[in-house]
Order: C-alpha cells, then sequence, then structure tokens
C-alpha cells in the first residue's frame, strides 16, 4: 500500500464507517504493517471518546470516534455504551497527495 491521495482516504472512511468499531480498529491493524496506536478511548470533550491510529505507509491518521451514554440501573451501579459514531482520516505532514 503506498500513500492514499484524497480519493482513497474517502473510501476508507466510508469503508470504516460501515464496520463496527471493533472491526474498524482490526481493518486499521491489518491495512498497515506499521500502523501505531496514538491513543486509546481518549476524551477530550464531554461524552466524546476518541482512537487515534497513525498509518505510517498510508500516509495517513485515522481518528475513530465515539459517543458515550451512562446508564444507571436499579442496584446503583453505572455503565458505560459506547457507540460508534464517525472516522476522521487526516494526512499526514508529509503526505502531499
Amino acid at each position: 500500500m503506498g500513500i492514499l491521495n484524497e480519493k482513497e482516504r474517502q473510501a476508507l472512511r466510508d469503508d470504516l464507517k460501515g464496520r463496527s468499531f471493533r472491526g474498524a480498529k482490526w481493518k486499521l491493524r491489518l491495512t498497515d504493517s506499521k500502523a501505531r496506536l496514538v491513543y486509546h478511548r481518549n476524551s477530550q470533550e464531554i461524552g466524546v471518546w476518541l482512537t487515534r491510529f497513525e498509518l505510517k505507509d498510508a500516509g495517513v491518521m485515522v481518528t475513530l470516534v465515539e459517543k458515550n451514554a451512562y446508564n444507571a440501573h436499579k442496584g446503583g451501579t453505572v455503565t458505560s455504551d459506547y457507540s460508534f459514531e464517525d472516522v476522521m482520516v487526516d494526512p499526514l505532514p508529509g503526505n502531499k497527495s
């Protein structure tokens, strides 16, 4: 896989959006042998969780966006339910295509 241009980045985004969060993570890991997890479920906004991968061979940074809903149960326990919402595919600084 070479450096991805705009059209290929859009195709990757569409492919990842059609998958589950877990499926999208595995697709990224298998796509690039030098894939690097930058951060996992990092919260930079209330209720929004980001997971970012850097794909060096493809020349892109992929961010998976999840929304979090806290559910309170009768016993007083609180659980988190994450829903996979969006994918952002941005070129790395060295990607000029």
